[in-house]
């Protein structure tokens, strides 16, 4: 059992506060995501409010602050885009460093965890006017994923969160991360991973990553992964993080 698995048997609090605290603390939707030392100043004024077990590092907010308009090439194929970025020797040193200050600036106790973003999000990024092709390019873009994370096998990351799973496509992704004993997550209800969030549930759930907690079975839970999102009042999201109870 991964070290991440063997957390969650215990009260441990997983909150995705990136979209909530963001705009709160830097009126920004992340233009700084890809500095290493402004990501670990903003992170450790995050924690300091919100106190998450999990540490969320989240590639695409990364790759959307790194990837600048001299960087795209729209003639070549989206699946040729991405193996470039992804290869880049200046981008892979780059999130090295976040990682590492981001690790360094939090509790020890955190567990680091890498959201991986869905398949669209590539072409949105590169700005490419092509989608997939088939299903061989989407193998090939897990493929390439895969390999930029097997670089930082060293790092102390504990899992991954998949945006979009299906299980024959993410299977080479899968096996490294089990080679490497981290967690494999995913949102929806019935893929066969670690553990799964229910995306349609609102705000909180439970042990079961799809279970919907009242008020009053919150504070006993062993599991809660709650989502916090843009504009919500600061003085109840801390009232309600204090009745989570955990970190």
């Amino acid at each position: 059992m991964t070290v991440l698995l063997e957390h969650l048997k215990s009260k441990t609090v997983w909150v995705d506060h990136l979209d909530y605290s963001l705009p709160l603390l830097r009126g920004t939707v992340g233009d700084f995501y890809a500095d290493a030392t402004q990501l670990s100043h903003f992170m450790r004024e995050a924690q300091s409010l919100l106190s998450s077990d999990v540490l969320e590092f989240d590639l695409a907010r990364f790759l959307r602050s790194y990837v600048t308009a001299d960087m795209l090439n729209q003639e070549d194929d989206l699946i040729d885009q991405v193996e470039k970025l992804l290869a880049d020797e200046e981008m892979r040193q780059g999130l090295k460093e976040c990682l590492i200050a981001l690790r360094a600036s939090i509790s020890p106790d955190a567990l680091l965890v890498i959201r991986i973003p869905a398949s669209e999000f590539w072409r949105d990024l590169l700005q490419s006017s092509q989608g997939w092709e088939d299903e061989d390019d989407l193998e090939m873009l897990v493929m390439f994923i895969s390999d930029l994370l097997r670089a930082y096998n060293n790092l102390p990351i504990k899992g991954v969160l998949l945006e979009d799973f299906q299980a024959d496509i993410y299977e080479p992704l899968i096996n490294m991360a089990k080679g490497y004993e981290w967690a494999v997550g995913a949102f929806g209800t019935s893929h066969d991973v670690d553990f799964l969030i229910n995306a349609e549930q609102p705000e909180i759930v439970g042990p079961l990553w799809g279970q919907l907690l009242t008020s009053e079975d919150v504070s006993s839970a062993d599991f809660v992964y709650w989502k916090l999102d843009v504009g919500l009042d600061p003085d109840k999201v801390l009232v309600r993080r204090k009745k989570i109870g955990g970190a």
